[in-house]
């Protein structure tokens, strides 16, 4: 699809938009969140005071979520609405104008492109010892291959991929600590590479940059 260039970026860097409600607005007010996607479809319309005012509607992988835009944010940020654009939004749950509604406030919109690549920063994974078998070693093996063929002049074929650090922690069976080991080569970070982990019941987690 359109979007699989950005996959590892909306997935791992920003909240899927099915993770997105209003009925969630009360718990999270005031914390910044991000979410990306592609525009599906944008309404333009006018207030009964006549000013201009937008919804747009965004999709990402896991679903649909629509946008208002008004006052200042209408004329800041309708030209980058139009339907097909990828974007970063960013905003947080506020009350505006000592109203008792909470609203959702853009603080800020910019092309997808600007950020692809950049939203996540490595893998860890954790692991038992006798999960770590010649079938996972092979694959975090071919992961750290591509990683140093990796140059900053990817072509678009590749940008569906992010290069990042590596992270294992590994549970010593003894002392049930966590042994922490970590990489100097860098890992190419895809969805294949989390599809297959998660085929192979691996736990893991991406890290990710705060920008």
């Amino acid at each position: 699809t359109a979007l699989d260039p950005y996959y590892m970026d909306l997935n791992f860097g920003c909240i899927p938009l099915r993770h997105f409600s209003d009925e969630d607005a009360v718990q999270t007010e005031g914390m910044p969140m991000s979410f990306g996607g592609m525009v599906v479809k944008f309404d333009k319309a006018t207030t009964r005071k006549g000013e201009p005012f937008g919804r747009i509607k965004v999709e990402d992988f896991t679903g649909v979520h629509e946008f208002a835009l008004f006052g200042r944010d209408y004329y800041t940020y309708a030209p980058y609405c139009e339907v097909g654009t990828k974007l970063l939004i960013r905003g947080s749950y506020g009350r505006r104008f000592n109203s008792p509604e909470l609203r959702f406030n853009i603080s800020s919109i910019q092309p997808l492109e600007d950020v692809r690549g950049k939203l996540c920063s490595g893998l860890t994974l954790r692991l038992a010892p006798e999960q770590l078998d010649d079938t996972l070693h092979g694959i975090i093996a071919d992961a750290i291959r591509k990683g140093g063929q990796r140059t900053d002049t990817s072509t678009a074929s590749d940008t569906a991929t992010t290069a990042g650090t590596l992270t294992v922690k590994l549970l010593e069976p003894r002392s049930r600590r966590w042994l922490t080991l970590t990489s100097q080569q860098r890992i190419i970070l895809s969805r294949q590479l989390t599809d297959t982990l998660k085929e192979m019941e691996v736990e893991y987690s991406v890290d990710t940059n705060p920008l």
